[in-house]
């Protein structure tokens, strides 16, 4: 059985975006940009966030795993994508293998910033690991998940 051990709040070591040359600069929506944020806490954990446009939806498309060590600053680079008129925000876990419950509180804040100012946000993964722990949480009843990207935006469109 490994111990538990607890670490400080991870160090941001890297924050790259594979369109720019440089870390200077916003980010530009028209096309793909990919976030990788690297995190420095014992071990180093990985987490990209590509930001994607469909219409009037905003898709953040995430892969890796979400858990303590790196959701802080997902947050932030969530949070700094968020430009821009859009209706709709979509959270693509297709490709996440782990959320913890700090995840599941990020993924809570959002539907509630998304609620609050009377917009649609709704989350999709065919990973039965993934929708079991949100479904166990009880976030299900307050995010709208489904399994395909194109099931999510269909549904929120008809909204």
């Amino acid at each position: 059985m490994r111990p538990i051990v607890k670490s400080p709040r991870p160090e941001i070591v890297g924050l790259r975006d594979a369109n720019m040359s440089h870390n200077s600069g916003k980010l530009g929506l028209s096309t793909t940009n990919a976030i990788m944020i690297e995190f420095l806490a014992g071990n180093e954990s990985e987490l990209e966030l590509k930001w994607e446009r469909d219409g009037d939806a905003l898709i953040a498309v995430v892969s890796g795993r979400i858990d303590s060590t790196n959701v802080y600053g997902l947050e932030q680079s969530i949070n700094e994508g968020l430009t821009g008129a859009h209706q709709v925000l979509v959270l693509d876990l297709a490709a996440v293998h782990y959320v913890s419950s700090a995840a599941l509180a990020l993924m809570l804040r959002l539907a509630k910033r998304y609620l609050k100012e009377s917009r649609d946000f709704g989350m999709c993964t065919e990973t039965r690991d993934i929708r079991d722990v949100i479904s166990i949480s009880g976030f299900d009843r307050i995010i709208r998940i489904f399994d395909t990207r194109a099931d999510t935006l269909s549904e929120l469109r008809a909204a």
